[in-house]
């Protein structure tokens, strides 16, 4: 009696051991509903999930439980290097997500919570320089976010209301200088805006409704003299344009 509850308890753990690194291809395997099941009939699967690229090498690898993802998964790029360090649960992004170059170094970070983006994300250059930096909100750009050039210096800035742009938005030149200030509602450009030169004086303002030209264009020459003024209605041009000489004249 002894000797049979010994041999069935070898089974059992043989059994359950073979079970925890069980291991299948991909091309072995089929989505159906968000679930993963055995191509051959063996229902629905638990184990690692493995896949490789043409000529063999790890595309990704991770753990799948009662057909979901599970835990860490990792991705490579073709040459070896790791493309993705990512974690799931019950099938859901979760957790620390981070993204990488195929020269290893590190393009993007952040959270994901239930699936969706969530909290600060952190992008950046091939060189390691960060790139742009925000917030998240239910998988989607909320509140202020900053964009930069290589040279760490920002490129533009402004905020977002439900993965929209809003409110005031400023982008500048490599060097610093402010190039355009404007606002957006819901979207897109709305109201009045500026654009610059390189050293600084106004170049350009108008008006915009829902994205489009709508009123009047002033256009500067270099000593911020009026140099033309134009009208639109709906993207439209509309009336007649004025022209002025760096004095200010009126020629046209």
């Amino acid at each position: 009696m002894k000797q049979v509850f010994f041999i069935g308890l070898i089974i059992l753990v043989f059994a359950g051991c073979r079970e925890r690194v069980r291991e299948l291809d991909i091309s072995m395997l089929e989505l159906k509903e968000g679930l993963y099941y055995e191509i051959d009939g063996g229902g629905v699967f638990s184990g690692t999930l493995v896949k490789k690229y043409d000529d063999g090498t790890p595309y990704k690898r991770g753990e799948v439980k009662s057909g979901k993802r599970e835990g860490e998964w990792l991705f490579y790029h073709r040459n070896g290097k790791l493309l993705t360090k990512a974690h799931y649960k019950d099938g859901l992004e979760t957790g620390l997500w981070q993204n990488f170059y195929d020269n290893g170094t590190l393009w993007s970070e952040g959270e994901f919570k239930q699936g969706r983006e969530e909290g600060e994300w952190k992008f950046y250059c091939e060189e390691g320089i960060l790139r742009s930096v925000g917030e998240y909100r239910k998988g989607r750009k909320e509140g202020e976010w900053k964009f930069y050039f290589e040279n760490g210096n920002i490129r533009e800035k402004g905020s977002f209301e439900n993965g929209k742009k809003i409110g005031p938005w400023k982008a500048y030149s490599i060097e610093g200088q402010l190039l355009t200030s404007g606002s957006f509602k819901n979207g897109s450009r709305n109201g009045e805006w500026k654009f610059y030169g390189n050293n600084g004086t106004l170049r350009r303002k108008l008006n915009l409704r829902n994205g489009l030209v709508h009123g009047t264009v002033e256009i500067y020459h270099e000593n911020g003299n009026i140099r033309e003024r134009q009208f639109y209605v709906e993207g439209k041009k509309d009336g007649k344009w004025e022209l002025y000489d760096e004095d200010g004249n009126q020629i046209k």
